[in-house]
């Protein structure tokens, strides 16, 4: 098992935010009422994992 590696606040950042533009332009055309919320909130979560598997590898 690797060691967890402390967050790096900035790369956590930009991927998060990367993450949720993506999920709200998605949403957004998808043209459903909700939608956009429920994928920027998919999306910021997805981000946060991401993050934390980049910095574990």
């Amino acid at each position: 098992m690797m060691p967890i590696k402390p967050f790096n606040g900035l790369e956590a950042a930009i991927c998060t935010i990367a993450m949720a533009v993506v999920g709200y332009l998605v949403g957004s055309l998808l043209a459903i009422p909700g939608a956009g919320a429920v994928v920027f909130a998919i999306a910021t979560m997805g981000g946060f994992l991401l993050s934390a598997i980049h910095r574990n590898q």
